[in-house]
Parts: C-alpha cells; sequence; structure tokens
C-alpha cells in the first residue's frame, strides 16, 4: 500500500507543473501558451499564480504590510466557501475562469461584510468523492477579518452552505498570524478524497484526505488562473484595503530590486 501524502516540496511542483504546462502546449489545449520558466525559482518575483516560491515573497510583502498597518480592533481567521463557487469538472466542460470569477466573489463578499474590514485570498481546491471519478473545482477564500466572532458571524448569518452541504465558513481565533498568512497564499499541490460519513445532526457529514495532483488536474489549474499573479488573488476592505495596497507597493518595489528591467506593476 502507498505511504501517506507529502505534499510535494517546491521543485517537485515546479516539475510537475512544466510537465503539464508542456502537455497543453503541445496539444494546443488552453487559452494561452506557457513558458515553463514563468514557474521558476528564478521569476519567483513575478508573482505567477502557480509558481511554487512566490507564496512565500507574497506573504513576506503581506506581513510587512500588516506590521505597518497597526489596529485595535480584534483579528479573525476567516475562510469562506460556497455551492455557488463550486463547479463539476465533467467531460469537455470547463468551470469559470478565475478572473471571471474574482468579480462574483468580490459581489459575494463585499454584500456579505459590508462595514467590516477584511483581507481575503483566494484558494483553488480539487475534489473527488471516494465512490467515484466526478470531480469538481471549489474556489474559496482564507483570510482576516476585524471584529468580533459575534459581529462576523452575524453579517454571514444567510451566506448558505459549501461542497456538499459543509459549512460555508470557518471563523478561528488567530494565535500566529504569519503561519495563517503563509497558509492562505499557499499554492495548490493536492487533490482532496471527500469521503462521507453518518454522523448524527449538527456534526460532520464528511471528511476528506489529500492525494497526488496529476497532469490533468494540473492543466485545469493552468487553464483557470491563467495570467493571475498573486497579488490579483484577494479581495479587500477597510483596514485590508490599505494592507493589500501596501502589500503590493511591497511586491512591485521588490521585483524591480531583483530585476530592474521588470515593468509588472502589482
Amino acid at each position: 500500500m502507498p505511504g501517506p501524502f507529502v505534499i510535494p516540496n517546491r521543485y517537485t511542483q515546479y516539475t510537475r507543473i512544466g510537465k503539464a504546462a508542456s502537455r497543453l502546449n503541445n496539444r494546443g489545449i488552453g487559452r494561452r501558451r506557457f513558458a515553463v520558466a514563468e514557474f521558476s525559482k528564478l521569476r519567483a518575483h513575478e508573482m505567477r499564480a502557480l509558481n511554487p516560491w512566490a507564496g512565500g515573497l507574497w506573504r513576506r510583502a503581506l506581513m510587512k504590510a500588516f506590521e505597518q498597518e497597526r489596529s485595535s480592533l480584534p483579528t479573525i481567521a476567516i475562510t469562506l466557501y460556497s455551492e455557488q463557487w463550486s463547479f463539476a469538472l465533467e467531460g469537455a466542460s470547463r468551470p469559470p475562469v478565475l478572473e471571471d470569477m474574482l468579480v462574483a466573489m468580490e459581489s459575494d463578499v463585499s454584500a456579505a461584510l459590508e462595514g467590516l474590514s477584511y483581507l481575503l485570498l483566494v484558494d483553488v481546491a480539487i475534489h473527488r468523492t471516494s465512490r467515484g471519478r466526478q470531480q469538481t473545482l471549489c474556489y474559496h477564500l482564507h483570510g482576516v477579518a476585524w471584529g468580533t466572532k459575534a459581529e462576523i458571524k452575524a453579517r454571514l448569518k444567510g451566506w448558505g452552505s459549501g461542497f456538499m452541504g459543509a459549512p460555508g465558513h470557518k471563523l478561528v481565533d488567530i494565535f500566529d498570524l504569519k503561519g495563517w498568512i503563509d497558509y492562505s497564499a499557499k499554492d495548490t499541490r493536492c487533490r482532496y478524497v471527500t469521503n462521507p460519513v453518518r454522523a448524527p445532526l449538527g456534526r460532520e457529514t464528511h471528511h476528506h484526505h489529500r492525494e497526488r495532483l496529476w497532469g490533468p488536474q494540473l492543466g485545469t489549474l493552468l487553464g483557470v488562473y491563467g495570467d493571475l499573479r498573486k497579488p490579483q488573488l484577494a479581495l479587500a476592505g477597510g483596514i485590508g484595503a490599505k494592507i493589500l495596497k501596501s502589500a503590493r507597493a511591497v511586491a512591485t518595489q521588490r521585483a524591480r530590486e531583483i530585476d530592474p528591467d521588470c515593468q509588472i506593476e502589482f
């Protein structure tokens, strides 16, 4: 039997993404051709969404911005899921690209959290059911909201459920901001297997375990992310908007320091 799943390191992930990108290029699939070097360590400062080294650079930019923007308000770790952000991967059907989904997600979040400060980073997960081959692509958000749990929970009262009826939101006190931002800024390196379980009302009805992302799933991720870069994968309001603006400026400055010819403006 195979051993427990281990998240691939950055070099392994880079190799796998490179193979998936080359396969798409050779078959002429997708809206653009991918240069494998875009996902290399040498070009991490360009912040390509699936670059395995970009998440660490983006996290450092965010943490520097957090340090500059102090607030007396409590910070809560927040995760948001929605059935409206989940799409079956069946046959030739393709999910909406993330560039289009960002508009819908921004609309949903700004309406729900109106008047509150928040900074949320977009994540993408691929699930498959343990009893079949059906796969689902789930867009979701991890980040920070400013306020008490009671205040935030009240705003999310009508939010709805997530994939397969899972709770649509999670709120947790933050004890390690750096660790939480690091997790929120990560790139997708695994697929989730969803197993239904029998549980009393109000308890979890599913549990997950992780497994490898293969070429077809990496190809799907390359397609949905497209040309997007890490600093674009964020929704923010209030204090969060100030932090996001500052973090983008830090990332832009860092990119210019590494490559004076870099013309990317985050």
